[in-house]
């Protein structure tokens, strides 16, 4: 092939140059003008003359027995004319459509015909009529009409052996090739689209493979990023490249591994400096980049002991802290912390123990020292009485609880030591004292009762009850009550 040949639409009409067979037609048409007027001279003027002649001499001469077949003869050749002349006029005809339809490019291939055979018939048809051997022009019209069609009829086969050939080009990296090879394919069906996509890929080729040099130049520098942007921009011209691909994916493999070893690295240093903040910070970077690698389980699981021991580190000091403080209850919560890192941590086992047993002392005595009335009742100031003894032999505990189990020895002296009370009435108001007892009618009466807090009840009939809440006071010399109904119902 010469030259990329200009693709258009079957549908846009192609201005071709002047045809040299259509002056034939203009020659056959004179040539059969003049048979026919030579005919038509042996029918006005020689056969006339011959039936005249034959009705004055008996026998005929012989130059009159020749004139029949020449006019048959002329007939004859005028009849092979008209017939060359039309066969010539379907012949261009047909070479007028396939031409209009591209055939000068997708026809020159030889698939059971050539446009070029079809063109070399055509002309020796030609020659034939220029000669008026019309007998021989009429044979190779129709031949070169066959080949016509068979032309026509060959373009599927063309198209497919285009685009086969465009693709093996491809292959080979041949991008004049494979797009000379689409076009030829695209001449012949302008809307084929695999021809299409192949024409532009082949477009596209040189650019491609220059992005993909520039890539393993990079590559091979070290340059990673760039080289990926290189590979980008070749698959961003051409998504169906393969070898682009590999070599994003190679590079891509590249850069991941990079980062890893990267990452890895900063994690094991932040490690080995207790930065345990910056060290998760680096192992997760390489978690996403590989997330199943041995390594990365390795330094978890090194990560995990040290977060572990260093909590646990964290976790002595502050329960030290608060056993020092005497902060039993926080102290328990933070053994039990303690045990759930590590279950078989002994200074936890005994520590908790002990803070529990401390806490619980710690409770009960501050349990009387905020309700001291409680020690009014018996019961209470013996159980009391029970927990001071505990206290006195932990007194080991601490400074605080050793002044809290003296304020409770206190509290214990106070409330055992009872208290004189005097009660006036007016002899008719019954009077009784609740958790001490029924009184009776009085104007006087005198009791001894422990410190704390009373309520005492008055009642007569026909008169309103009466309530009286009162406190006997610890450490008291003594106090008088007034209590008797006044109130009529």
């Amino acid at each position: 092939m010469s030259g990329k040949p200009k693709l258009e639409p079957p549908s846009q009409p192609r201005i071709f140059a002047s045809d040299p067979n259509a002056s034939r037609i203009k020659i056959i048409a004179l040539i059969v003008f003049i048979i026919l007027a030579l005919v038509a001279v042996a029918v006005v003027v020689i056969l006339p003359g011959r039936f005249s002649r034959q009705r004055e001499h008996a026998q005929v001469t012989p130059e009159t027995k020749q004139v029949q077949p020449q006019a048959r003869a002329a007939e004859e050749s005028a009849s092979k004319a008209r017939e060359a002349q039309e066969l010539l006029q379907k012949t261009l005809n047909l070479k007028a459509r396939l031409d209009n339809e591209g055939v000068k490019n997708w026809g020159a291939e030889l698939v059971v015909t050539s446009y070029s055979q079809v063109l070399g018939l055509l002309a020796e048809a030609n020659n034939y009529l220029d000669d008026q051997h019309f007998d021989q022009a009429v044979k190779g019209y129709r031949e070169t009409i066959v080949k016509l069609e068979q032309l026509a009829a060959s373009r599927p086969e063309r198209i497919r052996r285009a685009i086969q050939a465009g693709n093996e080009a491809f292959g080979q990296l041949d991008s004049k090739l494979a797009k000379q090879s689409y076009e030829i394919a695209l001449a012949a069906d302008y809307d084929n689209s695999e021809a299409r996509i192949g024409l532009q890929r082949a477009e596209n080729l040189p650019q491609v493979l220059e992005l993909i040099a520039q890539g393993q130049f990079h590559e091979a520098e070290g340059d990673l990023e760039v080289a990926r942007r290189m590979y980008n921009g070749a698959i961003s011209l051409d998504k169906d490249f393969k070898t682009a691909h590999d070599h994003l994916r190679q590079v891509n493999q590249l850069i991941l591994e990079r980062d890893f070893q990267r990452s890895m690295s900063d994690a094991i240093s932040a490690l080995n400096q207790n930065k345990i903040g910056q060290a998760k910070h680096a192992l997760d970077l390489a978690r996403n980049l590989r997330p199943d690698a041995v390594a990365v389980l390795d330094l978890e699981q090194q990560l995990k002991n040290i977060e572990r021991r260093l909590e646990l580190q964290r976790l002595n000091m502050q329960v030290l802290k608060y056993e020092k403080t005497e902060q039993w209850e926080k102290a328990v919560e933070t053994y039990v912390r303690v045990l759930k890192i590590d279950a078989n941590t002994g200074f936890a086992k005994q520590g908790k123990q002990r803070a529990e047993r401390n806490a619980k002392l710690n409770r009960q005595v501050q349990t009387y020292l905020s309700n001291p009335d409680d020690l009014q009742a018996s019961e209470h100031r013996k159980h009391a009485r029970r927990i001071y003894d505990m206290a006195v032999a932990n007194s080991h505990i601490g400074p605080k609880f050793g002044d809290k189990t003296e304020k409770l020895r206190h509290l214990l002296e106070v409330y055992s030591k009872p208290v004189t009370i005097l009660v006036q009435s007016d002899d008719m108001t019954d009077v009784t004292i609740y958790r001490v007892g029924r009184l009776g009618h009085f104007l006087e009466h005198s009791l001894k009762l422990q410190p704390g807090r009373y309520k005492a009840i008055g009642t007569r009939s026909g008169y309103r009850d009466v309530m009286l809440l009162f406190t006997v006071p610890v450490e008291s010399e003594g106090i008088t009550l007034k209590i008797y109904c006044k109130e009529k119902i």
